[in-house]
């Protein structure tokens, strides 16, 4: 009887998470976020900033990276997400990026980039409390590491 009450409990996980999503609605991402390099090793030296903003059903992403050298580059879209295919101005590159949410998790899917550019798959994930956001990027092509950064919200 304790395995089939255990059997159940695990089964019925998901269902109650999805259920719980679904009657508070997506998170929100809404806030500047700096690295924390000390714990985010493939940034390399370089300082990287999001200013995320949920505005009328769409996501306003702007990244800037400070690289080691000095250079500073922006990027930015606008989209919302629904997985609609929007540009991305990645400082200066044309790409395309469409967005969705995996549960609880907001998915950007970058294409379509200069030649020499990788399709990635990033996905952000809020910490409990929403004070700390954790970015998965996986290269898809060219296969390449997947990398981890976290970010600290700005107050």
């Amino acid at each position: 009887m304790a395995c089939f009450r255990l059997a159940l409990a695990v089964l019925a996980a998901p269902l109650l998470t999805s259920l719980a999503f679904a009657a508070s609605g997506p998170p929100n991402f809404s806030g500047t976020w700096e690295l924390d390099a000390a714990k985010s090793p493939s940034a390399e030296g370089r300082t990287i900033t999001y200013t995320i903003q949920n505005a009328s059903g769409k996501i306003n992403f702007t990244r800037v990276v400070h690289e080691r050298d000095g250079k500073e580059v922006t990027s930015q879209f606008t989209c919302d997400t629904m997985g609609t295919q929007c540009d991305f101005d990645e400082g200066g590159h044309k790409a395309h990026v469409s967005l969705w949410f995996n549960g609880a998790a907001l998915m950007i899917l970058k294409t379509d980039g200069p030649k020499e550019d990788a399709t990635t798959q990033w996905k952000l994930e809020l910490a409990p409390g929403g004070h700390s956001l954790t970015v998965e990027l996986e290269h898809i092509d060219p296969t390449d590491k997947a990398e981890t950064m976290v970010f600290d919200k700005k107050s």
